[in-house]
């Protein structure tokens, strides 16, 4: 995405915020998350809400069935479809998705995200970890804890937004840059 269709879609994503923000429903974290993988994993879908010959209507009828799919969901997003396809800039809402959820993640100070160690931490562990990232960082993480041979003794927390890493891997790595 361009430099200024990027801006484009965080105004339009702030502007949601702003509108909706003490109206957003519970489940507003899953919805984020469910579009934001809808749209990485379908990217024909997406590249025909880009073409002009189709019609917004036929677009708006294509997001009601294979993305909202309930009707407390549609109406919740309706607005904000009607807004873009208005405008002609249906494209954007993957990535208005996007910067909604980490304008949520912001807002709230909990980040969905991967934990993964080697070996699998105990459940304690897992706690302790989770609150040293909250003092590092000041964010909750959530997510499974899932375990990962390859970081060879160490601990990998990665989120759509951040990554952090220590393991005997990283170092191993790091030591290779260096010769």
């Amino acid at each position: 995405m361009r430099r200024n269709d990027a801006r484009l879609a965080k105004k339009y994503a702030q502007a949601f915020l702003v509108v909706f923000g003490d109206k957003l429903p519970v489940d507003f974290r899953q919805q984020l998350e469910d579009y934001r993988n809808f749209w990485s994993s379908n990217q024909v879908f997406v590249a025909c809400l880009g073409m002009g010959h189709v019609l917004e209507a036929d677009k708006k009828l294509a997001l009601d069935t294979y993305v909202f799919k309930t009707s407390e969901r549609r109406s919740f997003w309706l607005p904000l479809v009607t807004l873009l396809s208005n405008n002609g800039r249906m494209p954007f809402f993957g990535n208005v998705v996007i910067i909604l959820q980490q304008l949520y993640e912001e807002k709230t100070k909990i980040v969905t995200g991967s934990f993964e160690s080697y070996p699998l931490l105990s459940e304690d562990q897992q706690k302790n970890m989770r609150e040293f990232f909250y003092k590092k960082t000041g964010y909750t993480i959530t997510g499974p804890c899932r375990e990962n041979a390859m970081l060879i003794a160490g601990i990998r927390m990665q989120g759509a937004f951040f990554l952090w890493e220590r393991s005997i891997k990283k170092r191993m790595n790091a030591l290779r840059r260096l010769i």
